[in-house]
Formats: structure tokens, C-alpha cells, sequence
């Protein structure tokens, strides 16, 4: 994803705002994956070995969904 996407975007943008827009993908990317891992690190420190530690961070990803 993070090699094809960009070139996709890239290709479908226009052509003003290309350089924008897929630095706008990556810039979204990181931000996502920093959120991601910092929640994964709370729950590890703060939840005790159960099966609530990966349904956490699996229902933290479902909140977008009930906004689209």
C-alpha cells in the first residue's frame, strides 16, 4: 500500500495539486500509524493478559466506520 498508492494518487490528481495531495497520503499515513502505536502501547501497559487487549485497539478502528 504504501509504495503503490501514492503513484495511484499521484496519477489521478490534478496536476496543480499532485505534489500536495500525495504528500497529504503520507504526511496521513505516519500520523495514523503513530496513533496506532501508541494505543497498542497503552493497552499493553495498562491491560493485563486477556482478550480485551487486542479488541481495544480492534474497536478503536471501528469508530471511522460509524461516521462514513
Amino acid at each position: 500500500m504504501s509504495a503503490i498508492t501514492p503513484a495511484y494518487v499521484a496519477e489521478n490528481a490534478p496536476t496543480k495539486a499532485r505534489g500536495r495531495i500525495t504528500g497529504l497520503f503520507r504526511e496521513l499515513l505516519v500520523i495514523g500509524q503513530t496513533i496506532a502505536y501508541w494505543l497498542g502501547y497503552g493497552v499493553a501497559k495498562t491491560i493485563h493478559k486477556s482478550t480485551r487487549r487486542w479488541k481495544i485497539p480492534f474497536g478503536v478502528q471501528m469508530i471511522p466506520l460509524a461516521f462514513s
